[in-house]
């Protein structure tokens, strides 16, 4: 039985329940009832981002830490929880990576369209280094593709001789 609660406690999560189990919604009434029983058996629970049922139907998710106080005048011992809100973090978190998994597929239609195109697409890097090389480089300007390193050494304006636009690789001169 819920004894009592703070202040935050209280806005989080409707404590008027009987019983602690039925903070926890459908799938995660286990997950509290072994760390109650952990608790109880070792002096310590916990559970990490399990969903309680929250105030106005809304969804909480929280770490609970779960600490049996000693017992007093032969009284039964007490748990005593400790909630952190983790609901804004686990959102972010869960939004960062479908964030990065569309940004996947964007890239992966990116490189299909990219190692089709009979014209020579390439991302060079702030350091120079290319970071992708359609395949046409080498029917373009004979050397291999390779992400590794620069295939040709960017010139001077004034000093360049030939360019992927007309076939030839570019050369340095060193006049």
């Amino acid at each position: 039985r819920i004894k009592e609660g703070n202040a935050a406690a209280h806005r989080l999560l409707p404590l008027d329940c009987r019983l602690f189990g039925h903070l926890a919604i459908e799938g995660q009434t286990r997950l509290l009832e072994n760390a109650l029983l952990d608790a109880r058996n070792n002096g310590r629970g916990d559970c990490r981002e399990v969903r309680l049922r929250g105030q106005a139907d809304r969804t909480v998710i929280a770490d609970l830490r779960l600490i049996r106080l000693p017992e007093m005048d032969g009284d039964a011992s007490e748990i005593l929880c400790n909630l952190v809100d983790q609901t804004e973090q686990v959102a972010q978190r869960e939004d960062l990576i479908a964030a990065n998994r569309r940004l996947r597929i964007q890239e992966e239609r990116y490189h299909v369209v990219a190692d089709f195109a009979p014209d020579w697409a390439y991302w060079m890097g702030e350091d120079g280094r290319y970071r992708y090389v359609s395949p046409a480089c080498a029917r373009i300007s004979g050397n291999v593709a390779a992400t590794t390193g620069p295939i040709m050494r960017p010139k001077p304006a004034g000093n360049r001789r030939g360019s992927p636009a007309d076939g030839s690789p570019a050369t340095t001169s060193r006049n």
